[in-house]
């Protein structure tokens, strides 16, 4: 952070001397840097306790969220709520003077030394920052409990000294002082105090000469009226739903579906067509996002936007369910999936760039950690009114092209800030963390709400609710349809996908997977022979007989292989055999003609 002298040294001198009025030094050299030094000094030694007495509410708002803020705060941030600093050089600050008049809380701190301006970097790049300098922001902080409970200022009477003339100049020069302040703070405007006296003394170029005029302090314009805090949580009897979605462990179904089909053939991105029937959820957005924390996590690898397995994907499949989906949702909070891009009713253009892991962070950091139900308008309210700049954090809502596809309007602003931030958090919370199983949300069209499952506080303390240990075995029907319950091992369905092909889901009901020839050739050019593949059936059957007619048919392929198969087919007649000869022979037919038929 900058020191206090430097950020007075970035002030033109004339705004040194207006600064010097207020703590009582006449600054008429030309030397800034001896200025700025006594200045310092000066600000440093005061008691900050009694100043802020004289503050205005709006002014005492300002510097309290400076120092909740730890010193500073974006300047579009600070500005929206507290009003700007208008940037005038040395010719206009002396014909406007707009510390006489200024125009907001912002303008008033910054004419008593209290504000300053500059630069900084942080996450998004270079950021304009208001701040109070490290030398003065924890006077500001102790004197912080003065401004909530102002002692008067009169409550101590100093006798006049007799025939003391520096006394008696010191007496006036207070009591003008404290006439300026008292108007200042009860709304009156004083332009100029005439006949101050002061004391002059030399240092170097710095002349600090008899007083010729104080500077005074005018009311700021009143901000509106900030709104109420809505309540986040509620335990009343009509903000209880009536009915609600349970949370699930679907991603941890759909992905293994995913991981299975993958290593079954290479699986060409988008995914969309192939996978979408054997999936629970065939939501497109939820592919997506289950595919790229997938990738995050090592499971899936890409190769020219083609899936394949990892050998740690294995290694998730062993595990329980909630392991499962504790690395889903460590890998959630730093994945660079954008939820912003995917909500259908904003259509972001343009090659701007934001952090998509801002909007999970605030609101795991401000949904409160519990199983309670949460209006969801009441959480967004919260963020609305204590980090609204979540996503932007240099406080700029005009640098992102965002429109809205209904109005076909640009949403630009702090005012677009419900239709860009508010349908951002709406969306995390009803859809990522929905589908991961973090939260249950309400059905009750009488109540929005959502609430955390266990599982979610568990994963936030860093650990994992007990694992179900029984697992249904898979059943095998005698027409080689093997059922797999849906709260069978993930790993199980995984490994009979490699001997069975998986046949498209049903409502709720089980997975199903057939045994036919061409799946026992796959499985054998992949190492898995009938026998093991008997073995296998065998063990997740919970080791019931295979069904004789399963079991035949496995040990028939295997002595004689693939002795006839129906198919659908396109057959092309030709009249004359040349002709067939001709497109075979022909590089642009050959590859469209199968097997000769007769």
């Amino acid at each position: 952070m900058t020191s206090l002298r430097q950020a007075l040294l970035d002030h033109h001198l004339i705004v040194l001397r207006i600064l010097g009025e207020w703590y009582e030094l006449d600054l008429i050299g030309q030397d800034k840097e001896a200025c700025a030094a006594a200045l310092g000094e000066a600000i440093l030694a005061v008691e900050l306790r009694e100043e802020m007495v004289y503050l205005q509410l709006e002014e005492s708002a300002a510097l309290r969220a400076l120092a909740a803020a730890k010193g500073r705060l974006p300047v579009a941030t600070f500005s929206r709520q507290f009003g700007e600093v208008r940037q005038m050089g040395p010719g206009k600050l002396e014909r406007e003077e707009p510390w006489l008049n200024p125009v907001s809380p912002a303008e008033s701190l910054w004419y008593r030394g209290l504000l300053f301006r500059g630069f900084d970097e942080s996450d998004t790049g270079l950021v304009e920052y208001y701040f109070i300098p490290d030398e003065l922001l924890p006077k500001i902080v102790a004197a912080i409990p003065s401004i909530e409970k102002p002692v008067s200022p009169a409550k101590k009477v100093t006798p006049l000294p007799q025939n003391d003339e520096q006394g008696m100049a010191d007496a006036l020069a207070d009591v003008a002082r404290f006439i300026q302040k008292t108007k200042a703070k009860q709304g009156g405007k004083v332009a100029k105090v005439q006949g101050g006296v002061g004391v002059e003394r030399q240092s170097g170029n710095l002349s600090i000469a008899p007083r010729q005029q104080t500077v005074s302090k005018p009311i700021s314009p009143p901000l509106a009226k900030p709104k109420s805090v809505v309540p986040v949580s509620s335990t009343s009897a009509d903000r209880i739903p009536a009915s609600f979605q349970p949370a699930t462990t679907l991603a941890v179904d759909d992905l293994t579906t995913v991981l299975a089909l993958a290593q079954r053939e290479p699986l060409q991105l988008p995914a969309q067509t192939i996978v979408a029937p054997f999936l629970r959820d065939p939501d497109p957005d939820r592919l997506t996002f289950l595919i790229q924390l997938a990738l995050d996590a090592g499971l899936l690898r890409n190769n020219a936007a083609v899936l394949r397995p990892t050998r740690a994907a294995v290694d998730w499949l062993r595990e329980s369910r909630e392991a499962q989906l504790g690395l889903l949702f460590t890998r959630w909070q730093t994945t660079g999936w954008a939820a912003l891009r995917h909500i259908k009713q904003l259509a972001c253009e343009g090659e701007w760039q934001h952090d998509p892991t801002a909007v999970r962070r605030v609101l795991l950091q401000t949904l409160p950690r519990t199983t309670e139900w949460n209006a969801l308008d009441a959480l967004i309210a919260n963020i609305y009114q204590n980090k609204p700049d979540f996503q932007r954090p240099d406080g700029d809502y005009s640098t992102w092209y965002i429109r809205d596809v209904q109005t076909n309007e640009f949403l630009t602003g702090f005012a677009s800030w419900q239709a860009v931030e508010g349908r951002l958090l709406e969306y995390v919370l009803l859809r990522p963390m929905i589908w991961l199983g973090l939260l249950e949300r309400s059905t009750d069209e009488k109540v929005k709400a959502v609430r955390f499952h266990a599982r979610a506080l568990a994963f936030l303390e860093k650990r994992l609710l007990p694992a179900k240990m029984v697992e249904p075995a898979l059943v095998i029907q005698p027409n080689a349809v093997l059922q797999i319950p849906l709260a069978a091992s993930c790993y199980q369905r995984f490994q009979a996908t490699r001997i069975a092909e998986p046949l498209p889901v049903e409502g709720q009901k089980p997975y199903q997977l057939r045994i036919t020839p061409q799946s026992l050739q796959q499985a054998q050019d992949q190492g898995i022979t009938p026998p093991r593949v008997l073995q296998f059936l065998q063990q997740v059957g919970g080791n019931r007989p295979i069904p004789i007619s399963v079991k035949r048919a496995i040990e028939r392929w295997a002595e004689h292989g693939t002795e006839g198969r129906l198919e659908r087919a396109t057959i092309l007649r030709v009249a004359d055999p040349l002709v067939l000869e001709t497109l075979r022979n022909n590089p642009k037919t050959r590859d469209l003609l199968g097997e000769v038929l007769g």
